[in-house]
């Protein structure tokens, strides 16, 4: 796939949407009674969520901490990396995932090439991650009674100083091809697909927002936002949550879950139904029919989805009923969709091409590999629509 930025600048105007927490902070202040998150038998409101959140972004601001800070997450599941992720964006941070899971050397890369300075853990990891070159390990629960110590209010904008154009998150791909890529996404381009998959969706604040995606994975992105831009509540797996089967099936049905996005072939593995779902979401490869007449109800609307990370997160969506054709569907609000030859031209219906993907939710590129971003990104000037 190519990825085409249309001919605007990419410098801030006064029609940017918010910075990402900011949809948060929004459903904060409107419903603070509200339940944000809930993770095994732990449960908070929005309030509780907010001023958690809040309490660990001044604990970050007094680390120095701020815009042009990358901060690494080294945490299993749990709702613990949902509260790292709010306050890394209030307190002006990127957040930069590290899987646990993953060798010393795919961690040591991307400490490295991300410069990250600072690591938000458990103690379990502390002294791994203290050999593998970041400045600062911090182990959360070591610090609990000095983050529960710092103020429980919002750090001002003005404070901080961050805007639209400023860096959100990197996600580093697989890299089982070569040297992992680090995609640099901002702001506004994460706000921009909160906003328009929000068109696609029909998530209120009393849908149950599943949350099982790996963080280096760009579904979690929409998992947590899909929830927390519409006051809904997020629920968060944990070690001990299934992964995949009929008893990941009961979990969910038990859990209430309304909206749930995963892999075709994770969705395989059910042969039980979940009866709260009212909203499911497919991706990240080709979703065979028998799925879609097995899942697809009235009263369930199910999405087949697509985009590349360098996009964020989806980029086309396709309504699936039964015994109708399953396609990518049509390109979600402000994005756009080519297909182009080798020249660069359109080819005409029927005939195959490259799948160009353009709009304002197109990421920066690819950290310090400009090379690799000038051929992957590219700017097309239109002339006239």
């Amino acid at each position: 796939n190519g990825l085409a930025a249309d001919g605007a600048s990419s410098a801030q105007s006064a029609g940017d949407p918010a910075c990402l927490h900011e949809l948060f902070e929004a459903q904060a202040d409107m419903r603070g009674d509200a339940p944000a998150l809930v993770c095994g038998d732990k449960s908070m409101s929005y309030a509780e969520l907010e001023a958690w959140a809040n309490k660990l972004a001044h604990f970050l601001r007094s680390l120095d901490v701020g815009p042009g800070s990358f901060v690494g997450l080294c945490l299993e599941r749990s709702e613990v990396p949902i509260v790292a992720i709010l306050a890394c964006l209030k307190a002006g941070a990127a957040y930069v995932p590290l899987n646990p899971s993953h060798p010393d050397e795919r961690l040591r890369f991307i400490i490295e090439e991300a410069e990250v300075k600072t690591i938000l853990t458990k103690s379990e990891y502390r002294s791994r991650l203290s050999q593998l070159g970041a400045a600062c390990v911090v182990a959360l629960d070591e610090q609990a009674d000095r983050i529960t110590m710092q103020s429980a209010n919002r750090l001002a904008p003005a404070d901080i100083g961050l805007v639209p154009s400023d860096i959100c998150y990197v996600l580093y791909t697989s890299g089982t091809t070569g040297r992992p890529k680090g995609v640099v996404a901002e702001h506004r381009n994460v706000t921009h697909f909160v906003l328009a998959f929000n068109k696609v969706c029909t998530t209120t604040p009393e849908d149950r927002v599943f949350q099982g995606f790996s963080l280096s994975f760009d579904g979690s992105v929409e998992e947590i936002w899909m929830a927390f831009s519409n006051g809904a509540t997020l629920v968060a797996a944990d070690r001990d949550t299934p992964r995949f089967g009929n008893e990941l099936a009961r979990y969910l049905a038990q859990a209430g879950v309304t909206y749930f996005s995963t892999v075709p072939t994770l969705l395989s593995t059910m042969t039980e139904d979940i009866p709260s779902l009212r909203q499911l979401v497919v991706s990240g490869e080709p979703c065979p029919a028998q799925l879609v007449s097995r899942w697809a109800k009235p009263g369930r609307l199910m999405l087949n989805v697509y985009g590349p990370t360098e996009a964020t997160v989806n980029t086309t969506a396709a309504i699936l009923k039964p015994d109708r054709p399953i396609t990518i569907g049509q390109p979600i609000e402000g994005y756009r969709t080519l297909i182009l030859d080798d020249e660069m031209r359109p080819v005409p219906p029927g005939e195959k091409g490259e799948l160009y993907v353009g709009g304002p939710s197109i990421s920066r590129g690819y950290l310090k590999q400009p090379e690799l971003t000038s051929r992957s990104f590219i700017r097309l000037y239109r002339t006239g629509d």
